[in-house]
């Protein structure tokens, strides 16, 4: 959505470098990811044209355009799912993330959160982050998760982890009588002190939904924290007509922005339960453009109004719509 005003343009920030410019990179061009909701590491890894195993914080690479395949001892976690640099379990789902990425509508504004939240029940990434849990080094994903070599050699030696279903219900695949939990069993970790005596250390597979959550959450802030607006609250006289653009800044990100959605909040308050008698506008906003980054602004209240743009950002290659706020005081 481009409009056209004919004053004068204020630039109010500059656009930082994006990804294709930072240390994320390496030398035949190939981008460096990121897998979570926790840190993840020795997860093995296939792209058309990278293999190797998640680092220690977690990081894969690939390169543009391609996808990946995420296993544990030949446990497929993905198969072939389009690879970006900030990946979660969910995104191991292509058929949930294409719901997630619909979106939901609220008050002209899309939301994610509520169909992420859905999918974050659907048996299979709850099992698969599970699993993973279990599998950890010292068991407690708190610090992490690190997944050993003798470990995946493990799984890889073990014929029942064909047997692996990860569309069970949970409640069954954490029972200590299923096919994971006793694969978790015999397995001799790292952290066991005899194997002989006590292997897989007394193990089971073990529900970690509600934390998955909440590192969803976690990761969510990560990646707002990178695309921002400067400075956050800004001071006009109500009597200066020009226009002012707000230009959206990201570090360190590969994906450009794909699509925004502009409103302000004198609008958003018309559309609550309880809406004011009289609407007070106090900016009229002029156009935006998610090829620029841009959003731009008139004044058209009075001396002591204040007001909020919020801008709903999405970037290519994700569901997510990050939320920032822009807030403006008529002097």
């Amino acid at each position: 959505m481009l409009f056209n005003r004919l004053v004068p343009s204020l630039l109010l920030a500059t656009l930082l470098s994006a990804c294709s410019n930072s240390e994320d990179t390496t030398g035949d061009g190939a981008r460096i990811g990121y897998l979570f909701p926790a840190e993840m590491s020795g997860i093995s890894y296939e792209t058309e044209s990278k293999s190797g195993l998640t680092g220690r914080r977690s990081e894969f690479v690939y390169k543009e355009g391609e996808t990946i395949t995420f296993s544990v001892g030949g446990v497929v976690l993905a198969d072939r799912v389009p690879a970006k640099q900030y990946m979660t379990t969910v995104d191991f789902e292509t058929d949930l993330i294409e719901i997630i990425d619909a979106g939901e509508v609220d008050k002209l504004l899309h939301l994610h959160e509520n169909l992420e939240k859905t999918a974050l029940n659907n048996f299979r990434v709850t099992n698969k982050y599970n699993f993973l849990r279990a599998l950890d080094d010292d068991y407690n994903s708190d610090n992490g998760i690190r997944i050993s070599a003798s470990t995946r050699e493990a799984l890889a030696n073990d014929p029942s982890a064909s047997q692996i279903d990860f569309t069970l219900n949970p409640d069954d695949f954490i029972d200590e009588d299923s096919v994971p939990s006793q694969i978790i069993s015999s397995i001799c970790f790292p952290k066991d002190v005899s194997c002989d005596e006590s292997v897989g250390g007394g193990r089971v597979v073990y529900s970690g939904a509600q934390a998955l959550t909440g590192l969803m959450g976690d990761r969510y802030y990560d990646i707002a924290s990178l695309i921002f607006l400067s400075p956050e609250i800004f001071q006009i006289n109500a009597s200066d007509t020009r226009l002012y653009t707000i230009q959206i800044q990201t570090l360190g990100l590969y994906e450009k922005i794909s699509e925004l959605e502009v409103v302000t909040a004198d609008e958003l308050a018309q559309l609550g339960d309880n809406p004011p008698a009289t609407q007070k506008d106090v900016v009229g906003i002029d156009s935006f453009s998610a090829l620029d980054g841009t959003v731009s602004f008139y004044s058209t209240g009075e001396p002591g109004d204040e007001t909020e743009i919020i801008i709903n950002v999405k970037l290519e290659n994700d569901y997510r719509w990050f939320k920032k706020v822009f807030r403006v005081k008529l002097l």
